[in-house]
């Protein structure tokens, strides 16, 4: 009640001093907005928005797997609404513009496949490029700033477009684009928006008929593209697609350069011709949406397929030079291949020499057929499978539907499940409710073996590594021997602190398998193994992989309402 009769005193205030306005103020408010100006209102946020999604996205999944990561483009997108906002002064075109032009080669460089430029690079290249935007696109809206009476709608059409922006990203994106291209369209859109901003300021740099300003804006951009070539690492472009593009396309523009710098001071008697500037601007989004293009083609050249919803991008592609594999990738995280040549041998981590193949294969040799149970989360291409004998029960649980579609139907790109002798399900959701599901409903699944593959990203599925999780596993086991195969490899979390704790405290037997200095990529692999009897860990395949295990600590005990990443991070 307090607040409403607060806002209808505000109000009868506000309509009060709206009866006493002075001439100016009335000249003022006449000064309407135009419609134009009002969708910039709308779309430069937007675009500012779309790319620090687009951006977060393209640096966290494609670039670098790195938890937190996030931070630091959202940290630039704040800072640039801070510097524009808090004072017009502060933006100014001759640097910022500048600025936005000399990142556009970073950005086309650091889109080229394959990228061998150094992470840590390619993340403060990204990060340039989204600042220069994010500038680019407040520092113009700042300056159609309206007057005060207009500011209501403003700040509501601002608001609107960060929304939209953000909407398109995570809503409309997935499902017009097979990779992260919104990341393309939204650098186009901010190069396009603030020209169309320069171009309502009859003062601005747009309307300066000089005859070497044209050419000064080509010449540089192309001086920063081949400084920025050469710091990336790339002496020349890597492909023979790109390089028949490339060096023809550089051709073309360096005779325009000279073009627009000799006919940019000529003029026409019927009319009035673009001068060097605008020449050189229109040229520069031509050449970008070109150069764009050509790699969204060449992305797709590279892959089998290309498939995204909303847990990831996924794509299928050729592996090694002879192409008689397939491999699974998300980002740069890979998933697992086949190969056509062995197509029922177990690949990448879960090779005869990692840790569960040595595990499946050793419970193979102690048990009688026909009586073995296994559940694995997380379904990847199906390798796992490829352990399973006749008469034993496979349940895979993946929460990706596209994931299972590769391994599932008439013709299936990888072939594990389909060639596996076991009888195999696969239950699609979140594995952790669908276990407690089924535990409430039929009772436990009696595994002889849990495996747990879901951490070798940096989006961990931190539910699955909590103390409530660990009861859910224990009551699906089928006895003391049965085993939970946790697969941890990872570049930047080290989980083995968290396992070893939960280990202790549910009073489990633990070991650590893994070969840190072996060229097999199996061995190489990091898994740990968990079960109530230690004699079904004592396995003696399992010595020359043994690895140590931290000591547990209580402050790492993993809860559904308590986890801490940073502790587990690694600094080195």
């Amino acid at each position: 009640m307090v607040f409403f009769a607060g806002l209808i005193a505000c109000a009868i205030d506000t309509k009060r001093s709206a009866l006493f306005v002075s001439p100016a103020e009335e000249l003022e408010e006449a000064t309407r907005p135009s419609g134009p100006v009002q969708i910039l209102w709308f779309l430069l946020p937007a675009m500012a928005s779309l790319m620090l999604l687009a951006t977060t996205n393209l640096m966290c999944q494609e670039v670098a797997v790195v938890p937190f990561l996030w931070v630091l483009p959202l940290g630039l997108y704040l800072i640039s609404f801070i510097i524009c906002f808090d004072n017009q002064k502060w933006y100014r075109r001759g640097i910022f513009q500048v600025l936005l032009g000399a990142s556009l080669p970073m950005a086309l460089v650091v889109l080229i496949p394959p990228m061998n430029a150094p992470t840590v690079r390619q993340i403060w290249m990204l990060g340039l490029v989204l600042f220069a935007c994010c500038m680019v696109c407040h520092g113009e809206l700042v300056r159609l700033k309206p007057h005060a009476s207009h500011l209501t709608r403003f700040y509501l059409l601002i608001s609107s477009g960060g929304a939209a922006g953000g909407i398109f990203v995570a809503l409309v994106a997935p499902r017009i684009f097979t990779g992260f291209w919104e990341f393309h369209f939204g650098l186009v859109g901010c190069l396009l928006l603030p020209m169309f901003a320069i171009a309502r300021d009859r003062q601005s740099w747009w309307y300066w008929n000089k005859p070497y300003l044209g050419g000064s804006i080509l010449l540089g951009l192309f001086l920063a593209l081949a400084f920025t070539a050469r710091y990336a690492g790339l002496a020349m472009i890597p492909d023979t697609m790109y390089r028949w593009h490339y060096y023809p396309l550089l051709t073309i523009l360096a005779v325009w350069v000279g073009v627009i710098t000799l006919r940019s001071g000529k003029t026409f008697p019927k009319y009035r011709p673009l001068n060097s500037a605008q020449l050189a601007s229109i040229t520069v989004v031509a050449v970008l949406c070109v150069a764009l293009y050509e790699q969204v083609q060449f992305d797709k050249y590279l892959a089998i397929r290309r498939d995204r919803n909303f847990y990831a991008a996924l794509m299928l592609s050729k592996r090694g030079n002879s192409g008689h594999s397939i491999e699974l990738r998300h980002g740069q995280t890979l998933h697992g291949y086949q190969s056509s040549d062995q197509p029922r041998e177990p690949t990448t981590y879960y090779s005869r020499q990692s840790g569960v193949g040595l595990l499946l294969d050793g419970q193979a040799r102690s048990l009688q057929p026909g009586l073995r149970r296994y559940g694995f989360i997380g379904m990847g291409v199906g390798t796992l499978a490829a352990y399973a004998h006749p008469g034993d029960v496979v349940r895979f649980y993946e929460i990706n539907p596209q994931v299972i579609a590769y391994s599932l139907g008439p013709k299936p790109y990888f072939t594990f499940i389909r060639d596996s002798s076991a009888k195999v399900g696969v239950v699609p959701g979140d594995a952790r409710l669908s276990l407690d599901r089924e535990f409430r409903e039929t009772g436990s699944q009696n595994f002889d073996v849990l495996v747990v593959d879901a951490f070798s990203s940096d989006s961990i599925p931190v539910h699955l590594l909590t103390e409530e999780a660990f009861e859910i596993y224990l009551e699906h086991l089928r006895g003391p021997d049965s085993v939970l195969a946790f697969h941890i490899s990872n570049k930047m979390l080290d989980l083995s602190p968290v396992l070893a704790t939960l280990a202790a405290h549910n009073h489990l037997a633990a070991v650590r398998l893994r070969k840190r200095r072996s060229d097999d990529f199996g061995e190489r692999s990091d898994w740990v193994l968990l079960a109530r009897d230690p004699k079904a860990l004592a396995l003696e395949s399992f010595q020359e992989h043994i690895d140590s295990l931290p000591p547990p600590d209580p402050k790492l005990l993993w809860t559904d309402d308590f986890s801490n990443l940073f502790r587990v991070l690694r600094l080195h």
